[in-house]
């Protein structure tokens, strides 16, 4: 395994002041020099001098950091393509959150090594596809439920509109007609 680099071993929040810094860099907003100028006065202000991480490492990071970046927005907007092809209920639920979180962690993963190592091994690919069908039949699955909880809340509901019709001496028919208009439910019987 290779050793660390020096901005790895940087404390956590130094290193992601460093990655602000460097968001500002690559948009053009902050030269070199400021950045390094602001790490160097961060890591003495913190006291953890030793160590400091290079101009030239800093510069690599920023470039590595910008390739990482502009894959994560095509991810994005490869997200975003498909989250609008599947529709809303797709994208609703704690669950799917968390599956997504995961699957995006697994990919920043891999992308990180590919920047590192500029290769990976076909068990590595093969288990990202594996994680791609799973993430897909995981969305199908949550879907369904998404839709099974709405259609139960819908009859629920339904069923309050008959009762609450009934209490106010509605027609079967009018009862009917309000699941039918107000609530988008077509259920036999009164």
């Amino acid at each position: 395994m290779a050793p660390r680099s020096s901005i790895e071993r940087l404390p956590e929040g130094a290193r992601k002041a460093l990655e602000a810094w460097l968001v500002e860099f690559n948009a053009g907003r902050l030269q070199l020099d400021e950045v390094m100028t602001r790490l160097e006065g961060l890591l003495e202000f913190n006291g953890a001098t030793a160590g400091a991480p290079s101009r030239s490492a800093v510069h690599r990071y920023g470039q590595k950091f910008a390739r990482i970046s502009e894959r994560i927005k095509r991810s994005q907007a490869f997200a975003d393509a498909f989250a609008a092809e599947v529709g809303p209920q797709v994208s609703d639920g704690k669950g799917l959150q968390v599956l997504i979180q995961a699957f995006q962690s697994l990919a920043f993963d891999m992308i990180g090594k590919l920047e590192d190592e500029d290769s990976f091994d076909p068990k590595s690919l093969m288990q990202f596809a594996a994680s791609l069908k799973d993430v897909s039949s995981a969305l199908k699955t949550d879907a369904d439920r998404s839709l099974k909880i709405e259609q139960e809340a819908l009859k629920k509901a339904a069923a309050e509109v008959g009762r609450l019709g009934k209490k106010l001496g509605w027609t079967a028919e009018t009862a009917r007609q309000v699941r039918a208009e107000i609530l988008g439910v077509k259920l036999d019987g009164g």
